[in-house]
């Protein structure tokens, strides 16, 4: 609903009085009855805003006030609406603050000698009327990218309801104005749980992100809700978005203030919940939900407010609102408990979960403690991880007291000071009101890659950050036979940190890798194979891998293979994933005789024989090709039919080159295919050891058949 925005701080006394009388006469009245929240209005206006004249122009401005010490910006905040802080240097006590002043604020500021200029850029966006686009149906107006609180929900329903082994809906709790009788009629507080309820696991790590607490915070709910489609809508078909749904459990809290962002969808300016209407002017009043929880409440002197009408009120005691009590009790169910009961326990190494909390904006990721500059028992971890993130975003990463400013009774101090959680704070993109093309273009993309890494490393967020990531991992073949040899390369990566000048993450040389099936190497699956280094050596934070498997054994269908590095100094990094698929062996049956693996010495040449026998009950016609030798190799590619049940024998030479050190080994790899089945082949994989004399016999185990499967059955 369009509409404009009154400004953020204590009107003029003329104008309070005026309001006041609104509301005395509200309350003699009763508070007026309200649609369905599908049809919303703000329970101010009698009817409809659009057939009203436009209310008037915000008073104030957007200014831009320098503060020269950290006592000076703490102050500031108490006093005026901030909306951003920018320091001269990364943890300096001085440089600019960004705020929302009225007309008497800005004198005041100036009568008492603080610099500031005007933000026009700022003041002129916020200002700008709130109107539907040309052609706009929906998302909020003037932000169509921007869904509202309705069409959120109604999409994460759909969304359930149409992956129903993946996903569900919880009803977590209600606001303060679903409790509260006689006024609007206010949202259920909705926590979309992503997982593989089908797949058994006995410990999935979880991953909680809760948006929207402050409601003018445009972009963070719509974040949440498209990295909630991105997993659903990428199960099944991307390998990694897969296994982070099969062995975590993700919860999306798109709205922890719903009814504050109706009135912030409507153009208002508007940041808290909406209790205590009647203490303060619209829209003043309600409750900062991030200074409301029930740790570390009023702890440390402006860091919250105790007036009613402050943009920072922190509510009349601990964990007062409705919302921070069912957030609360939500986070005490969903995680474990990690941490021991003093401020100086630090969280068990073995904690599972991380919690984030998405707002804006200023680019900054944020790690406890907020409300206060001393390092939290197990910093240099938290750190680690915050890093991780700031590679993605390009975010500043620090905690409130070196970027920011401190604050008290925040969520994340909750979870991390009472549960043990890794907790951050997320502010997102440049503005409040980010335009849907910066948003699309510059906070949407490193948002959802940030996120996705968050889910890889909740089950040991302690632990797993500290390890190298593992990239562009490929399969070739991704469909093959069983018993057919598999190569994997990857590249592994122990450089990606980034804080913005907020110090730098040591990287270590890459000392391993290795490949897991079906789950990650945590859950006590069985190595299929290691990666070796392209190069030779283990030298280097960022190796190229490659390496061969043995698909013996492994059953028909598809299959998740798990890469994981390790850094010189044992730490395993988060895995990537990369789909295979192993076929139903029927049709040509392919053996080598007298064995894949053979020795001679250097200048002398070994020959296999390769015999094809035709299973079905056609006549069949082949090809064979060399797909890679390291020494030289001769063919005898005899053609024709094979008939049903008839074999074709083959030989195939291996040349070890003069000169060759003993010991070495060299490889061929030949693909078998069926020119009547078309992309399918069988791979064999020969072998040549040098040694010092010539050995006859061979050492490797017994031929072994190969099978190459008909697509939709043998012709007929």
């Amino acid at each position: 609903m369009p509409g404009t925005r009154p400004p953020s701080h204590p009107v003029e006394p003329r104008r309070l009085l005026a309001l006041a009388a609104v509301v005395l006469l509200l309350w003699l009245t009763g508070r007026p009855e309200v649609p369905a929240p599908g049809d919303r209005q703000p329970p101010w206006a009698p009817e409809p805003l659009a057939a009203q004249e436009p209310p008037p122009r915000p008073q104030g401005q957007v200014v831009q006030i320098r503060f020269r010490s950290w006592k000076e910006l703490q102050a500031l905040v108490a006093q005026v609406d901030v909306w951003q802080v920018r320091r001269d240097r990364p943890g300096s006590d001085t440089g600019i603050l960004v705020a929302w002043v009225t007309p008497a604020q800005l004198r005041s500021l100036r009568e008492a000698g603080h610099p500031v200029t005007p933000d026009p850029l700022h003041t002129d966006t916020l200002r700008r009327p709130w109107t539907r686009l040309p052609g706009q149906r929906q998302g909020i107006p003037g932000f169509a990218c921007y869904r509202t609180v309705e069409e959120t929900y109604r999409d994460l329903a759909d969304l359930a309801a149409a992956y129903p082994d993946i996903a569900r809906l919880v009803d977590f709790g209600d606001t303060y104005d679903k409790v509260t009788p006689g006024g609007p009629a206010g949202y259920d507080l909705l926590d979309l749980v992503l997982t593989n309820r089908l797949r058994a696991v006995p410990e999935k790590g979880t991953l909680v992100v809760l948006a929207a607490t402050h409601a003018r915070e445009l972009a963070t709910a719509e974040v949440a809700t498209r990295f909630a489609e991105l997993l659903v809508e990428g199960y099944g078909r991307d390998p990694d978005l897969t296994w982070l749904l099969d062995f975590n459990e993700i919860h999306i809290i798109p709205y922890g203030n719903p009814d504050g962002r109706k009135w912030a969808e409507q153009g208002y300016l508007w940041r808290k919940n909406t209790d205590n209407p009647a203490a303060c002017g619209f829209p003043y009043y309600g409750v900062d939900l991030n200074r409301n929880a029930s740790f570390l409440w009023d702890v440390c002197p402006g860091c919250s407010s105790p007036d009613p009408c402050s943009i920072i009120y922190r509510g009349p005691r601990p964990g007062s609102e409705p919302e921070t009590q069912a957030l609360e009790a939500r986070l005490r169910q969903v995680f474990g408990d990690f941490k021991g009961p003093q401020l100086a326990d630090p969280p068990s190494p073995e904690t599972n979960g991380i919690f984030l909390s998405l707002h804006s904006f200023g680019e900054l990721i944020i790690y406890p403690w907020d409300w206060t500059g001393s390092p939290a028992p197990n910093q240099a971890a938290l750190v680690t991880l915050g890093r991780k993130f700031g590679y993605y975003t390009n975010y500043a990463v620090c905690n409130t007291s070196n970027c920011l400013y401190a604050i008290d009774g925040s969520q994340t101090d909750y979870a991390y000071g009472q549960l043990g959680v890794a907790a951050y704070t997320f502010e997102l993109g440049t503005t409040f009101f980010q335009s849907c093309q910066s948003f699309e273009s510059q906070v949407l993309g490193p948002n959802l890659d940030a996120l996705r890494y968050a889910a890889k490393a909740a089950y040991r967020p302690y632990g797993l950050p500290a390890g190298p990531e593992v990239l562009d991992v490929a399969v070739r073949p991704t469909r093959l036979y069983p018993g057919m040899p598999l190569r994997v390369t990857a590249r592994a990566d122990d450089t990606r940190y980034r804080s913005q000048g907020y110090g730098v993450e040591p990287s270590q040389a890459i000392g391993g890798a290795r490949v897991t099936l079906d789950r990650p190497g945590w859950l006590g699956a069985e190595t299929a194979g290691t990666l070796e280094p392209a190069d030779g050596a283990f030298d280097a934070p960022q190796e190229e891998l490659v390496g061969w498997l043995d698909t013996t054994g492994w059953p028909p269908g598809r299959h998740t293979l798990f890469v994981q590095a390790q850094d010189a100094d044992g730490n395993w990094g988060v895995p990537t994933a990369v789909f295979v698929w192993i076929l139903t062996p029927e049709g040509l049956e392919v053996a080598v005789e007298p064995g894949t693996t053979l020795e001679a010495a250097p200048g002398e040449t070994r020959t296999f024989t390769v015999t094809l026998t035709n299973r079905l009950t056609v006549t069949d016609t082949y090809r064979l090709d060399v797909l890679r030798t390291d020494w030289p190799v001769g063919l005898s590619r005899r053609r024709g039919g094979v008939p049903p049940g008839q074999t074709l024998s083959m030989p195939v030479s291996v040349t070890v080159p003069q000169g060759t050190p003993p010991g070495t080994r060299g490889q061929t790899v030949l693909q078998i295919a069926s020119n009547t089945v078309p992309f399918r082949a069988v791979q064999v994989t020969l072998q040549v050891h040098a040694v010092l004399s010539s050995v006859q016999e061979s050492t490797a185990p017994a031929a072994r058949a190969v099978y190459l499967p008909w697509v939709g059955g043998p012709p007929r």
